[in-house]
């Protein structure tokens, strides 16, 4: 593994810690609970901005951050908490507001990854659905095409001695030919009506996958977010 990589992954790991710990946070702040500071990163204290009864500050090593909210830990810095009332301390709210508070963080950590996801989605543009069973065309040498399968014909159950699928899309058939090795009945819808087509599929040994010989419809469905 190189430096870059382990520095990728310190930093992503860093940037979903911060996150989860905004969420409880704001969890905090909304049932009244004092929180004395915010940190990003941990160890020596590099810079600190005090905002109301909180402290935002940035440590010296990147990794990660905390909260510190009223009677969750012991101080550090052998400050009491003896000023601050109980009902301000996490432990001094309502048994649901505690719950809501832990919770918080990992609320945050799916709206993170929402909000990646919405972001990816729109920097490609589309997305991708799963290719249909459907045959458009056969490779060169085509194992299918020998067997009988024509274009057009729509899989939509495989079967192995006793074990039969249900096909919806075409990695369905691809897993249960890799699963279920040797010749294997393939039903098709071709022209209305079912056909039983018998082949066995073919070991590509370059990628060590059984291959039928088949080309099918991938589908990208554009996505707006506007």
């Amino acid at each position: 593994m190189s430096i870059m990589t382990v520095i990728y992954f310190v930093l992503i790991l860093s940037v979903i810690i911060i996150i989860h710990e905004l969420g409880h946070l704001i969890a905090a702040k909304h049932f009244g609970v004092y929180c004395k500071e915010f940190s990003i990163g941990m160890g020596p204290m590099i810079y600190q901005k005090q905002v109301g009864e909180t402290a935002w500050s940035v440590r010296a090593l990147p990794i990660g951050g905390y909260v510190a909210m009223a009677g969750e830990t012991l101080e550090d810095d052998g400050e009491d908490e003896e000023d601050i009332p109980f009902e301000r301390t996490i432990n001094g709210i309502k048994p649901w507001k505690q719950i809501i508070v832990m919770a918080a963080g990992a609320i945050m950590n799916i709206l993170l990854a929402w909000v990646i996801f919405v972001g990816i989605t729109a920097y490609q543009g589309q997305i991708a659905i799963p290719g249909s069973p459907v045959i458009t065309s056969f490779s060169e040498n085509s194992p299918a095409e020998k067997a009988g399968f024509k274009v057009n014909d729509e899989i939509i159950k495989v079967q192995n001695g006793t074990h039969s699928e249900k096909v919806d899309e075409f990695d369905d058939v691809v897993e249960f030919i890799n699963y279920f090795q040797g010749e294997t009945t393939f039903t098709v819808l071709r022209d209305g009506k079912e056909v039983e087509v018998k082949m066995t599929p073919v070991l590509d040994e370059e990628e060590n996958i059984y291959k039928m010989g088949v080309y099918h419809d991938n589908y990208d469905v554009k996505r707006s977010i506007f």
